[in-house]
């Protein structure tokens, strides 16, 4: 009985497993420390809170919520985001960004930043013990983008260069590097996209990635050096995501066709098609 109890009471967490590592997403590397200082991130009237603010005795690990929180995101919407701030007692980080993947890739790349400190509040973020803020922004979910689940990434972080306690109307925030001498916090979310057309499917040119047998009655190997491997439906759903190489068994997920997606250890990546009969 109480083992019953126990499971009941666990299943939901295992749910919603968190993630401490970013991977295949590049990680940062932050001097002076990881802690939170978001308060809250809310997309079209979903909520997630991220918690107490932290200091630099009260370090906190990256996290990465392996599963969706909010609502799908339709291509051609527009979605209303919304970041409250926790006021922190350091000079800086000043700036934040909001990055999605939209084509897949496992880059955040520029054209990706969505919300920023630019494009919202055009102000530093509270230091020192100021008032804690909000920034709020319209963002329209690209007619271009591929369907199927994805990462997000929000993130504070600052510009060393040449004055951090000088805030830069023109700074935009990077997805990752080593904030030197610096606090800060980044946190992943997946997101899905929905639409009509455009999945990952579609971007499949199925070269450059041998993956055998194919077809298969149930295991696949990768014939290549890989970091991380992701396996999607046909319809752009992802089933599974590993560092792990050798066999893979697909027999569980049933008959159909399946998107093999890799990023190799220079961080190309690769899709092809793999047949399960």
């Amino acid at each position: 009985m109480k083992f019953t109890v126990l499971i009941t009471l666990l299943f939901p967490l295992l749910l919603n497993a968190q993630i401490n590592n970013p991977a295949p997403y590049c990680d940062i590397d932050y001097w002076g420390g990881h802690y939170n200082m978001f308060n809250t991130l809310d997309i079209d009237g979903t909520t997630h809170s991220f918690g107490a603010a932290g200091n630099g005795f009260n370090t906190t690990p990256y996290v990465y919520q392996n599963s969706l929180i909010f609502s799908d995101m339709e291509k051609g919407s527009v979605l209303t985001f919304t970041v409250d701030f926790h006021s922190i007692d350091d000079g800086e980080p000043q700036y934040f960004g909001i990055f999605i993947d939209y084509n897949q890739n496992n880059v955040f790349e520029p054209s990706e930043l969505i919300m920023h400190s630019g494009n919202t509040i055009e102000a530093a973020l509270p230091a020192f013990g100021q008032p804690a803020v909000s920034a709020t922004l319209n963002v329209t979910i690209p007619s271009t983008a591929l369907t199927g689940v994805t990462r997000m990434r929000i993130i504070r972080g600052e510009d060393l260069t040449p004055d951090e306690y000088e805030y830069d109307p023109d700074f935009q925030m990077v997805p990752c590097y080593s904030f030197e001498a610096s606090y800060g916090c980044y946190y992943g979310f997946d997101v899905n996209i929905t639409g009509t057309s455009t999945s990952i499917s579609e971007g499949v040119k199925d070269e450059g990635l041998v993956v055998y047998p194919n077809p298969t009655n149930d295991y696949i190997n990768v014939k290549e050096k890989i970091s991380f491997i992701e396996i999607y439906s046909i319809s752009g759903k992802k089933i599974l995501s590993t560092d792990k190489t050798g066999k893979i068994s697909l027999k569980k997920y049933g008959k159909g066709i399946y998107i093999i997606k890799t990023i190799n250890n220079n961080g190309v990546t690769r899709l092809t098609r793999i047949n399960l009969l």
